[in-house]
């Protein structure tokens, strides 16, 4: 195949003010080795000591040593197609990461990708192969989204963490041929999904579920929606809510996937007062009405669908005019530890909703454990991006615990993944289910409190709140709808 450069894409402000309301798991644990399936573990030699009763009144102890135990030593792994050789799995991750609107938006998936393969590797690979990982920038570009499918068409088994804003065609996604001329596409297991077409493509499995139902065609959509959030601070903090609302302007898709949130967040009996878009390159003085609209309005709740920045700015701005609101809300995205410089003090109290188990409880959950110990900096998009890897390597042990080694295909990939309909990553995410392209009502509230994120909600360590009625369904014309914000 050649590059393809078909798609003309204007400039976007900068586009990480996607992440306010893109962001998120029950898969069954590795299968157990056995001799002609087992793929990922291999157990190390061991040496036990038996004592007898003299023994314990100072006789010699007798010590027998287990020699390791090699699961594909009688095995004979081949070329099955693209992307998988005798010796390797290739898979190819997609991010926006080094365009100048917004340098390294994405390189935490590429990290993610790269730590989860690492760490498959040193427990023996997948299916009796390494995992070789290709990185690929898409470059906020639809052009570089297309050829990333190309490259991946050409040299993947999968793709794996996709992280592109941009992917406003799926053809080859959905159609490239395997390594017998088959017209079966590859599978595309996305951290993250924008745009309509990426959306609904057969043969994408989220992570990070849209909110919109597939298939669609343009119109009315039906959206289901998280807002356990809201109930909660209904319950805890105040009945009624008087909300001004933020969302992300800088990309049309980041503006229907916040309105459409802030709709279902109306329907739960929130009162909005004011919402406004706003540029990831705005500056602080362009919050002043922002701040204004919740002092003119009494408003108890100020929310950011943007960054991280977003938030530091608007806080700033209401400290200036010494304007307060009683509970001020972020998404996914503050769930950084890079906000505490950013904000210092004025960020203190700010609430964040989040769809895992927070990094601080790694020693809950031990895929999150080994997720946190092999990167440098934890961050919600290396997590999902990390979550993807487990989702292949489940579905890969799946195909191979039920045919052999010599059984991982596109088509027999696909064909897994299609049945995947409850997907925790091993239980550090909520409930998804990639399959039907559905989100879940899982959620932990943390609290920013004195420079670090606190649990609130629910106070066990290790759990979620997974009630749900913290779904609502709305039906709207999300980008009728998002036109209004001008």
């Amino acid at each position: 195949m050649v590059r393809v450069d078909r798609f003309k894409v204007g400039t976007v402000a900068l586009a990480i003010a996607l992440v306010g309301s893109a962001c998120s798991g029950g898969s069954s644990a590795d299968p157990e080795a056995s001799d002609d399936t087992s793929t990922t573990t291999t157990v190390a030699a061991t040496t036990t000591t038996e004592q007898s009763a003299d023994d314990l009144f100072g006789g010699e102890t007798t010590e027998t040593t287990t020699p390791e135990i090699d699961p594909c030593a009688d095995l004979t792994p081949e070329a099955t197609d693209t992307g998988v050789s005798a010796d390797t799995i290739t898979v190819l991750v997609a991010a926006d990461v080094n365009s100048p609107l917004a340098p390294g938006l994405f390189k935490d998936s590429w990290v993610g990708v790269k730590a989860w393969a690492d760490h498959v590797n040193a427990k023996g690979g997948l299916a009796c192969r390494q995992v070789e990982v290709i990185e690929f920038d898409t470059l906020l570009n639809a052009n570089e989204s297309a050829n990333a499918q190309i490259k991946a068409c050409e040299n993947a088994l999968a793709m794996v963490g996709t992280t592109a804003l941009f992917v406003l065609d799926t053809e080859i996604l959905n159609t490239c041929p395997d390594a017998s001329g088959n017209p079966v596409g590859i599978p595309d297991i996305a951290q993250l999904t924008t745009e309509v077409a990426h959306q609904c493509s057969v043969n994408t499995f989220p992570v990070v579920e849209p909110q919109g139902a597939c298939p669609y065609a343009g119109g009315p959509r039906v959206f289901t929606e998280r807002v356990g959030e809201i109930k909660w601070f209904q319950d805890n903090i105040d009945p009624d809510l008087t909300a001004v609302f933020i969302v992300p302007g800088d990309l049309p898709s980041t503006r229907q996937a916040s309105i459409t949130t802030i709709r279902a967040m109306e329907e739960a009996g929130v009162d909005n007062v004011a919402e406004f878009a706003v540029g990831g390159f705005d500056l602080q003085p362009v919050y002043t009405p922002f701040v204004q609209a919740i002092a003119d309005n009494s408003a108890n709740m100020a929310r950011t669908g943007s960054n991280d920045q977003s938030l530091v700015k608007w806080r700033s701005e209401a400290v200036a005019q010494g304007v307060e609101a009683e509970i001020w809300v972020c998404t996914i995205a503050c769930y950084s530890q890079s906000i505490f410089e950013a904000g210092g003090d004025v960020i203190d109290g700010t609430y964040v909703t989040i769809f895992a188990i927070p990094f601080e409880e790694a020693d809950t959950n031990p895929e999150l454990q080994a997720y946190v110990d092999s990167v440098s900096n934890p961050s919600a998009f290396g997590l999902n991006s990390w979550a993807s890897g487990v989702m292949l390597e489940d579905a890969v042990n799946a195909v191979v615990e039920a045919d052999g080694i010599n059984a991982i295909t596109r088509e027999t990939l696909l064909q897994q993944m299609s049945t995947i309909t409850a997907f925790d990553a091993h239980g550090m995410l909520g409930t998804v289910n990639p399959a039907g392209k559905v989100s879940g009502p899982c959620y932990t509230m943390l609290q920013i409190q004195d420079g670090a994120f606190v649990r609130v909600h629910p106070t066990e360590r290790g759990t979620f709140d997974c009630d749900p009625s913290n779904f609502a369904t709305i039906t709207l014309d999300a980008a009728a709808e998002s036109d209004k914000l001008g």
